[in-house]
């Protein structure tokens, strides 16, 4: 039995330095083990990593320099613990890592936090499961896409290649994204805060246009001028042509 659980507990540790070598690169000897051939171990995870996060990330990946993106990766791969199993979902981990971190890239790049979140939002709205489409209380009612996603920005990484934007953009932005029913296609839209505004309210009460009209009103404690009305009547027939209301 002495043997057994010595036998388990020197594959187990054997293991534990297998795994810390492919992550950090430091090498502690392994009985048995060649260390010429396990430096491909540690090559073939760093290249998962990197085709998957540069796959995920384009525009991040454009942006930053080749020697700053391979530093990033291997200080990730190193550091962080991945805490999920799917591949597919290590984008949102670097993401939330480097955008809670205090790294100095950060300062060169100000703008980095909402580039990953943008694209990250892009992969999560993609790859979540249906929602629930609420069934029509009335023929007038307006009713929202169940998948989609209102993001609130920094900078215009919607809409500025990110080489070019500078402090000066500093600012509020918001952007629609809503996936399309047929083909999943991911649609992004710069909006207004306002829009922003009316789409939660459609999402969360089932209401008409005359509906939202008395809401502003009542609630809000402002009545719209025709101009506004037809922004936002403009702006509800869009909806209903691309997907994002019915």
């Amino acid at each position: 039995m002495n043997d057994i659980n010595k036998i388990v507990n020197t594959s187990f540790e054997n293991q534990r330095k297998l795994a810390n070598f492919c992550k950090t690169g430091v090498y502690n000897e392994i009985a048995g083990a060649n260390h010429k051939n396990i430096r491909y171990y540690r090559k073939l995870i760093y290249n998962v990593f990197d085709d998957s996060l540069s796959s995920a990330f384009p525009l991040t990946y454009n942006l930053l320099t080749k020697t700053e993106w391979d530093g990033l990766i291997n200080l990730f791969v190193s550091s962080n613990k991945c805490k999920s199993p799917q591949v597919w979902y290590m984008p949102k981990e670097f993401y939330l890592w480097l955008a809670n971190s205090s790294l100095p890239i950060l300062e060169k790049y100000k703008i980095l936090p909402d580039l990953l979140k943008f694209e990250w939002f892009e992969i999560e709205l993609y790859m979540k499961k249906n929602g629930r489409v609420l069934k029509k209380k009335s023929q007038n009612y307006i009713l929202v896409n169940p998948d989609y996603l209102i993001m609130e920005l920094n900078y215009p990484v919607h809409k500025v290649n990110a080489s070019k934007i500078t402090q000066n953009d500093f600012g509020q932005y918001f952007v629609l994204l809503h996936r399309e029913k047929t083909d999943f296609k991911v649609i992004f839209t710069d909006i207004s805060k306002s829009i922003a505004l009316i789409i939660e309210l459609f999402s969360s009460n089932q209401m008409s246009l005359i509906d939202l009209y008395q809401f502003i009103r009542q609630e809000l404690g402002f009545e719209l001028q025709e101009k506004e009305k037809k922004e936002i009547e403009n702006f509800i027939n869009w909806g209903n042509s691309s997907g994002l209301f019915y």
